[in-house]
């Protein structure tokens, strides 16, 4: 298809067409589309519905005249009823009798607007404010809701728009939404917090916004319909949230209070409700350290419970790659902390209880050693020294020397000579094996050097067991109980391979070699 524009005195134009059947339309706005010759677009069209036009090589076809009828249009102003000042850059909404959206237009500078490109017939006027002003229906009618959607639009006064005019004086005078505002401060400073959250909440329970105070401690609140609304605090500045008016809140949501318990802030259109004020408190501070009992590394992504002195579960946090965790914003009180690893590890209530599982029913928490909180301190040193859920662990040594053997093996067998489990020795000769309940046997296996064993104290000289060169069942066993704590204390010391010299021995080893491979058994 080909296109072209009128010109100033409407006369158009359009070139390179193929010789042919053409058929032409128009797309003009504000005017009634047609099909040429004279079909009109109700609401829309096909070309091919039109009167075909014959298009000859190097022929210009004259006389494919359109003459349209201008569509209808809404106008009007749109002002603050209070102050009756111009509301400039709003949107309208127009909908047609059925309800469907049949345009829109916007306000200018001056608070005008017109609308067009409307068919004759009846059509409902609705603004579409996303705040600052309480949307409208035509004439007078106030919307519900926030939005324009909220609206009953054919609730409202139907306004009639005829082809070619405009229907004027659909005019507006829009009430201001209203508000509250308010002062947040440190209760023993007096000082301002900033960057702390404030949310709203209908009398319904629902939240309806959520602002944040600025350097000054203070915040604002707009675009509230008239009606009650509460407010709560939901600190991260370690303050105790509060419920308006001077209601504990912990948390400052649902999870620590009911908002609609608090005073109502009473809220009408065009005003603002100031004084809604808070003064909150420093909260204690309780911190600890979650560590692995045997090789004293830093237990990360476990959880740390914190409990009321009635029983009641205050707070859960996890701990982060140092294996610390933090609760903060406390009320001054007595609380109990108990870990939860999930299984992983034998859970325990502070300090050093045992509580499997986790609180509850590992444990009664109240049972527990008592951390003291107070308002504006830190509590310390709430640390755990966590034991793996069933396995064993030990370490690895030169025997002698005590010198700690990294990078050692160690092999497990179950009681019917399954091997089931392996595992190494680290820096410090520490190692740890994982294992569920049941009776097994242990051995290591080096390239360090020394002469491997089966626990405990059987030396394997023809080289490790798990090459089979040694039988590990004729060790001793070890009975490791899931719900238990880790057995420990699986240690080996081994003693260095020492081969002899070739000829006599005269005491000096320096020339000595391993070319006999032959061990000396005499320790």
């Amino acid at each position: 298809s080909e296109s072209g524009h009128t010109d100033a005195s409407g006369r158009f134009s359009i070139g390179g067409l193929a010789p042919g059947t053409h058929f032409a339309s128009t797309d003009a706005n504000d005017y009634r589309d047609e099909v040429f010759d004279n079909y009109p677009c109700l609401p829309d069209c096909q070309p091919i519905d039109g009167t075909p036009i014959p298009v000859m090589a190097e022929e210009t076809v004259t006389g494919i005249d359109f003459d349209l009828d201008q569509l209808g249009s809404i106008e009007g102003t749109l002002v603050d009823a209070a102050t009756e000042r111009p509301i400039a850059f709003a949107s309208l909404e127009f909908y047609d009798a059925t309800g469907e959206r049949a345009g829109s237009a916007e306000t200018d500078s001056s608070g005008r607007y017109i609308g067009g490109g409307l068919e004759a017939g009846t059509y409902f006027v609705v603004t579409d404010f996303w705040g600052g002003y309480r949307n409208e229906v035509y004439d007078d009618l106030p919307c519900p809701g926030r939005y324009s959607w909220d609206c009953d639009v054919l609730a409202g006064q139907p306004v009639q728009v005829a082809l070619h005019s405009t229907t004027q004086g659909i005019d507006f005078a829009l009430d201001r939404l209203g508000g509250f505002a308010g002062l947040i401060l440190e209760e023993d400073t007096m000082l301002p917090i900033d960057s702390l959250d404030i949310t709203v909440w209908t009398a319904s329970g629902d939240q309806q916004d959520r602002v944040r105070t600025n350097i000054l401690g203070t915040y604002v609140v707009e675009d509230l319909y008239p009606s009650e609304y509460f407010a709560t605090t939901d600190s991260d500045t370690g303050h105790l949230d509060e419920l308006y008016d001077d209601l504990p809140c912990p948390g400052g949501d649902t999870n620590g209070c009911d908002p609609t318990t608090g005073d109502p802030i009473a809220v009408t259109l065009a005003s603002f409700t100031t004084g809604i004020d808070f003064e909150l408190t420093l909260g204690g501070v309780a911190t600890g350290v979650l560590m692995d009992a045997l090789t004293g590394a830093p237990l990360d992504n476990a959880t740390v419970e914190l409990w009321a002195a009635t029983g009641a579960l205050v707070d859960r946090e996890w701990t982060g790659d140092a294996g610390r965790y933090w609760f903060s914003a406390l009320p001054e009180g007595t609380y109990f902390v108990t870990t939860d690893t999930w299984g992983s590890y034998l859970d325990e209530l502070y300090d050093d209880f045992p509580c499997p599982g986790g609180a509850p029913p590992g444990c009664d928490p109240t049972t527990g050693s008592p951390v003291n909180v107070i308002h504006g301190d830190t509590t310390t040193g709430l640390d755990f020294d966590l034991l793996l859920r069933g396995g064993l662990a030990g370490t690895i040594e030169a025997l002698g020397t005590g010198e700690p053997l990294a990078g050692v093996a160690v092999d497990v067998w179950d009681a019917q000579g399954q091997h089931v489990a392996a595992s190494a020795s680290d820096t410090y000769g520490v190692y740890q094996v994982d294992l569920s309940s049941g009776t097994y046997y242990v051995a290591t296996d080096n390239s360090l050097g020394y002469i491997d064993e089966v626990y405990d104290g059987l030396r394997c000289p023809e080289g490790p067991a798990i090459l089979g060169l040694c039988d590990p069942l004729s060790g001793e066993p070890v009975v490791v109980l899931g719900a238990e704590p880790v057995v420990i204390g699986i240690d080996f010391a081994l003693v260095e391979r020492v081969v002899f010299s070739d000829g006599f021995e005269s005491g000096d080893t320096s020339a000595w070699t391993s070319s006999t491979g032959r061990v000396d058994q005499a320790q």
